[in-house]
């Protein structure tokens, strides 16, 4: 059987007993990677995000991570999964049982394998409340850690292990991020200088204001490009590129820097051509260019949601609009009105994942785009608004030796909302619940830590039986401090 190459004082900030030794990686010799190749370290790092449900680019992460002759770096592993809002540690020396006390529905580790080839390859380490730590090999599925050693449960001491939750950021990524200048103007351009054959560029600078590294990528409009589509920014970096103008025909264009928190920070890009400027424009508008569809509580899969919104211009359109960009939960078609109107029927279908959804995330949204030949770009959204029916408070708690109990009050958000019962489904075994008494304007919940406080951090999720909406998902954070 493969030896297990694991190790790590326990825990990130927050997490475990203070680290017996920090571990770091050595950097290896680049080695050249074959085009396309999809290595362990990609598919861990991808299950980190999509457990965490960090965004992403696949060619961002995958280029984050080079593969050397040793495979993987941790090093890169590491610096990838915090440029995409997680926080990560790296320790050594770890037995299975610490590894096991460790490993929560918000922490993940890392685990290194070694191989006949000598080069390490990668599983994740995922908790599970009655199998203990389980072990996910993308894309070959789960197995027992405690089962694969057998007789053995001590690790050997060599080699890292990297632990891995989720960056507790105190605002969305685009406000640590600064892009210079707000507005990027072209001016008037004449044919000549469209015809040219280098194009026209303005300098963008962008800069990381966070203290940690951030993965970008940049969405432009049609007529737009840059030298780079993506980018990698250390802590406190500057970084400069050009916004090239390819094309000339829209009065306003932008660009996107999308984050992986699903922040975005826009700049407008200004071009006016001197050959149309005497040529009398639609302008086409979209009216209200925020679509709004509203979920009942008593939604059920299947039901459908449907919105008008109105795309109008001036004079009359010159080609029929086109849609791009559409959420695939969104259905929209355009129908005539006039000459100089388009009617955009949106309709949305409540299947039982998008409701989930729903539930869990209260509200979601997709943007846009309407186009009309040469004509300038109308940016939409469309938004499903649920309201929250149950309300938490606290959703965060602090346990210590001297207040090792609280309490948590559960009560309806709206008020034509019931609470009839509440089920906590994971509950760590040193949190007793020692009441739960239903008042008239909700209910009131005591707990009690058993256990021993050591700096960490667990949780106590269920739902909420409610009248009319169904089960709804409940959940306190609970900081255990000696």
């Amino acid at each position: 059987s493969a030896v297990l190459l694991l190790g790590a004082g326990l825990c990130l900030t927050g997490f475990g007993q203070p680290p017996r030794q920090q571990a770091s990686a050595t950097p290896a010799p680049p080695a050249t990677k074959p085009p396309g190749t999809l290595s362990c370290g990609y598919r861990a790092a991808v299950f980190c995000l999509e457990y965490f449900g960090r965004q992403y680019r696949p060619y961002i992460v995958d280029a984050l991570l080079p593969i050397t002759e040793k495979g993987v770096r941790l090093s890169d592993l590491q610096t990838a999964l915090e440029a995409h809002g997680l926080d990560t540690v790296a320790r050594k020396q770890v037995s299975l049982a610490e590894l096991e006390q460790t490993l929560r529905p918000e922490v993940l580790a890392i685990v290194p394998v070694q191989v006949t080839s000598g080069q390490m390859h990668y599983v994740v380490a995922v908790f599970h409340p009655q199998h203990g730590a389980l072990l996910a090999d993308p894309p070959f599925g789960l197995m027992s850690l405690r089962q694969l050693l057998g007789d053995r449960q001590e690790m050997e001491p060599s080699g890292v292990v990297l632990f891995v939750q989720r960056a507790n950021l105190t605002k969305p990524m685009e406000r640590l991020v600064e892009v210079e200048p707000a507005v990027v103007d072209f001016g008037t351009v004449r044919e000549e200088e469209q015809q040219a054959v280098k194009p026209l560029t303005r300098k963008l600078t962008v800069r990381n204001r966070a203290d940690r590294p951030l993965a970008m990528w940049f969405s432009l409009e049609c007529g737009l490009s840059t030298s780079e589509g993506h980018r990698l920014l250390g802590a406190g970096e500057t970084w400069e590129t050009e916004v090239k103008l390819l094309r000339c025909g829209h009065t306003q264009s932008t660009v996107l820097v999308e984050l992986p928190d699903g922040s975005k920070k826009r700049v407008r890009v200004l071009a006016r051509s001197a050959d149309r400027l005497a040529t009398p424009k639609p302008w086409p508008e979209l009216r209200p260019d925020n679509i709004r569809l509203q979920v009942p509580l008593t939604a059920r899969a299947g039901d459908a949601l449907t919105a008008v919104a109105l795309y109008e211009a001036r004079l009359a359109l010159p080609e029929e609009p086109r849609l791009t960009g559409l959420p695939d939960w969104t259905e929209v078609t355009i129908e005539p009105a006039t000459e100089r109107a388009r009617f955009l029927r949106v309709r949305v279908r409540l299947e039982e994942g998008l409701l989930t959804e729903l539930r869990q995330l209260g509200n979601k949204t997709g943007e846009f785009r309407v186009t009309c030949g040469d004509w300038p770009v109308v940016n939409g959204k469309i938004s499903l608004l649920r309201p929250r029916p149950v309300e938490v408070n606290p959703t965060a708690i602090m346990l210590t030796a001297a207040q090792p109990s609280a309490s948590i009050r559960i009560k309806p958000a709206l008020p034509e909302v019931q609470i009839k019962e509440i089920r906590f489904l994971h509950k760590p075994a040193a949190l007793t619940i020692s009441g739960m008494r239903s008042q008239p304007d909700g209910w009131d919940i005591g707990i009690v830590w058993n256990g021993q406080l050591d700096n960490s951090v667990v949780a106590l999720s269920g739902e909420a039986i409610c009248e009319p909406s169904g089960p709804e998902p409940v959940a306190v954070v609970v900081q255990l401090r000696p």
